[in-house]
């Protein structure tokens, strides 16, 4: 995307900055991963025990 903006620099930055954004952005978002992995571990251990 960057060479179709400008040159590598740009291309070579644009990268840089979406690796740091995810470095920073990396706990919450494991947080939410986590927290959506227990709610569907729950609904699915409830449904089984609906099922017997």
């Amino acid at each position: 995307m960057g060479l179709y903006l400008g040159d590598k620099t740009l291309g070579l930055s644009l990268v840089a900055g979406a690796g740091f954004l995810g470095f920073i952005l990396r706990n919450k978002v494991f947080s939410l991963i986590e927290k959506r992995y227990k709610i569907e571990k729950y609904s699915t251990i409830s449904a089984y025990k609906q099922k017997s």
